[in-house]
């Protein structure tokens, strides 16, 4: 089945990526764990949501922010992300993915100081 979306992650998800493998790498020693994480994270969040996007809920917190954000769960992440319709019926739409939060920080704190 072709893809209906372009998943695009935005300057912040691809910060959240690094920081991840960073502390994973750096402070828990396991570089290779890092890796096959990041892969896996990647890997999920396409065949998630290229297809089916609007298969996950809004999250209601982020509505004040004037943007309709959903979330999907991964594992110990929380992946936060938009989608953009395309203007003609012949393109894909856009998701973008924004943020990619570890599920024991404060969510919440992080997302609308960002």
């Amino acid at each position: 089945m072709d893809s209906r979306y372009v998943i695009k992650l935005s300057n912040t998800a691809n910060k959240n990526l690094d920081d991840i493998s960073d502390y994973i790498s750096e402070e828990l020693m396991s570089p290779i764990v890092a890796m096959d994480l990041i892969d896996e994270l990647e890997m999920t969040i396409q065949k998630r949501l290229e297809l089916f996007p609007y298969a996950y809920p809004v999250h209601t917190f982020l509505e004040s922010l004037g943007t309709e954000y959903r979330r999907t769960v991964i594992g110990n992440f929380t992946v936060f992300y938009k989608i953009i319709e395309p203007k003609n019926k012949n393109e894909k739409g856009l998701v973008v993915v924004n943020h990619i939060v570890y599920n024991a920080r404060d969510i919440e704190k992080i997302i609308v100081s960002d």
